[in-house]
């Protein structure tokens, strides 16, 4: 009898090419269909480079449309199997711009049918007896085999539940439904199967439920649920098969997938469908609707805009004002132009119109879609930055009525409330941001912001530290310890911080007034006036009016140059809104003859916590303040304020004073 080639050698595996699975350890493995006709194609070309296109039409053919996106996806899957976490081997290597190899030379190992026969006899047995149980069986669905418990079946009438966003996705509100949505689409192109609809299965969104008493009532056989999980750039994704009938998990899997690819996911989903169960694969044409161009343009943005510098805040407008282009009532797209546009006006060189245009725009899109709670986050951020912070909390707290851990809304009502000096409230909310997502930098970030303004610099100090060097780069972060050396006093390095911030963005209008000040507070005066000057020729702000009423007093300082504190004062009256405020106060100390006006400005700014110890004590043109009879009494009202907050925080954690 002739001997048959059915094995293969390939390092630590055994190849079965006939029953398309591999061993190690004495353990078989089933590999899925398209997997292993991948593997197939480079162990019978070792040592080749094999380029994409060859390896797409021998494993998927001619007719079907692939990408190359989708190759990559499956050779990582490949190299995932092959590796088994305690291989030592390398086995396929990247050539890059040219294709893949094989990097093990395999060797073909005969076997004679006879031998085979005989070391599986039991086996064959034992499959006969299953085979008659099967027949005398009635099942709701075709059940064929069962092996290494992974069931063969026939899938026929399935309900895709609502994915349920795991951790955190506040970022990318709706992702969970548009892959829902995309799996029901693709699930057409499986023979045989019928699929409850999109609408029947959305009334199930974020309740628990019954497994069986669901499959009753939406009358199906089978239910898949998955979770989606975004970090570092990439989406983990969990998926499980229910056998609703008897309440039995068929099979689940884990998948990481690029954040380019997360709109692969339902094709992923539906090919392993297809290579597990009987029903035979249909493609599709896949026609792109404007929907899912206009959806991946805003993903995109996403990606740029969450790394929160001016340039990718820039790429993020670009690519949302695509998404809107293509589709002008998108509203996940305006919530997104909305936020970089109120961040331009923040952190970057926006004005008066663009803060408009960003309310504009979150007010259209709560008018799109009046649940979307990533809409009311924008809408209160650009409300904050058209400074009505009390509408502002208010529109954060309608986005977490609507979704209570999103975390942007979180972050931006917790400065809100630190900002107005409500300590514990701040505090209350980042605890949960932290613990919502322990990755996030932005609740760290604010944590040791918050202690620090409660003068505890100690337990602030190392957070700083560690937020330093696991972001190198990050220019909120950066300005964050800069901020705090200075509020701490620590001229010197607060300058050096500045400095740096200032290589990362230069122009930083928040950086070049920190250096100045941190400058002037050091007695380098005249390098200080410098800074002051450039930052005096910015447009119409309090920013330039700041600088330039600093320019004015070293000058009066230094050279004796006299500037009417009186006209200048009404003038500040007239413009600002605010009637207590740094420029203010430094103006009315050279106001000799309103005696005490200087002492009632710094006791409302003592009240509303705007001040910190290090900088009344320090400022040079604070000299006349720290004079009078009632500085004292002002200051000791500053420290006692500061200890009390610092108390409240330790007590909340836990810490007694």
């Amino acid at each position: 009898m002739q001997n048959r080639i059915q094995f293969i050698q390939l390092g630590d595996w055994l190849l079965d090419c006939e029953q398309q699975r591999i061993q190690k350890d004495n353990n078989w493995q089933d590999v899925p269909s398209l997997t292993f006709k991948l593997l197939m194609a480079l162990v019978e070309e070792p040592n080749r480079v094999i380029n994409n296109d060859q390896l797409i039409k021998t494993v998927w053919g001619d007719k079907q449309v692939v990408s190359d996106e989708n190759l990559q996806q499956r050779i990582r899957m490949l190299r995932k199997l092959l590796s088994n976490q305690s291989a030592q081997l390398e086995y396929i290597g990247t050539v890059r711009g040219k294709g893949y190899r094989l990097l093990v030379m395999p060797s073909k190992v005969k076997i004679s049918p006879y031998i085979g026969f005989k070391k599986h006899i039991k086996s064959i047995v034992l499959l006969s007896l299953l085979f008659t149980f099967i027949t005398l069986t009635f099942v709701y669905y075709k059940q064929i085999v069962k092996t290494d418990n992974k069931y063969k079946v026939t899938l026929n009438r399935i309900a895709v539940m609502p994915f349920i966003q795991k951790g955190v996705l506040r970022d990318f509100e709706g992702l969970d439904t548009e892959v829902t949505f995309q799996i029901i689409e693709s699930l057409g192109a499986l023979s045989g199967v019928e699929v409850a609809s999109f609408y029947e299965i959305q009334e199930y969104k974020g309740i628990d439920y019954d497994v069986m008493e669901l499959g009753n009532k939406l009358d199906v056989a089978f239910i898949i649920t998955g979770e989606i999980e975004y970090k570092h750039d990439q989406f983990y994704i969990y998926y499980s098969l229910i056998d609703s009938l008897k309440n039995t998990l068929i099979f689940e899997e884990n998948l990481k997938i690029p954040f380019e690819e997360i709109l692969e996911l339902p094709q992923l989903i539906i090919e392993t469908l297809a290579n597990r169960f009987n029903n035979l694969y249909q493609p599709k044409k896949i026609v792109k609707r404007s929907k899912d161009r206009a959806y991946r343009l805003y993903l995109k943005g996403q990606q740029h805009y969450l790394k929160y510098n001016k340039v990718d805040n820039q790429v993020a407008e670009e690519l949302y004002r695509k998404s809107l282009a293509i589709s002008p009532a998108f509203p996940l797209a305006l919530c997104g132009l909305s936020n970089v546009l109120s961040q331009k006006v923040h952190q970057y060189d926006g004005d008066a119109s663009m803060a408009k245009e960003a309310l504009r725009l979150a007010n259209s899109a709560i008018s799109l879609q009046s649940d979307l709670a990533q809409a009311y986050k924008a809408k209160g951020f650009a409300l904050d930055i058209n400074e009505q912070d009390e509408q502002a909390i208010k529109a954060y707290q309608q986005a977490l009525n609507l979704d209570p851990n999103n975390i942007g809304a979180l972050l931006n009502k917790a400065i809100l409330n630190w900002e107005a000096a409500n300590y514990i409230s701040a505090y209350i909310l980042i605890k949960k941001v932290i613990k919502l997502d322990p990755l996030d930098f932005f609740g760290y970030l604010l944590k040791a912001q918050i202690l620090a303004g409660a003068n505890d610099f100690d337990r602030a100090e190392p957070i700083f530290d560690k937020l330093i060097s696991h972001h190198p780069q990050s220019m909120i972060i950066a300005q964050g310890r800069a901020q705090f050396y200075f509020d701490k006093g620590d001229y010197g390095l607060a300058i050096e911080e500045s400095k740096q911030l200032l290589k990362m963005t230069p122009g930083y209008t928040s950086a070049q007034l920190l250096l100045a000040d941190s400058l002037l507070f050091s007695g380098l005066w005249l390098e200080a006036s410098n800074h002051y000057k450039e930052l005096s020729k910015l447009a119409s702000s309090w920013e330039a009016d700041y600088a330039k009423l600093r320019v004015n007093l070293i000058k009066s300082n230094r050279a004796g140059e006299s500037f009417d504190a009186v006209k200048l004062y009404d003038k500040a009256l007239n413009e600002n809104e605010q009637k207590n405020n740094i420029n203010t106060l430094l103006l009315a100390n050279y106001l000799i003859d309103k005696n005490g006006l200087a002492i009632k400005i710094l006791n409302n700014l003592i009240e509303q916590d705007r001040v910190n110890l290090s900088w009344l004590e320090h400022d040079p043109h604070l000299k006349h303040l720290r004079k009078h009879k009632q500085f004292k009494r002002l200051k000791e009202k500053l420290v006692n304020n500061k200890l009390t907050n610092r108390k409240k925080l330790l007590n909340n954690d836990g810490l007694y004073f």
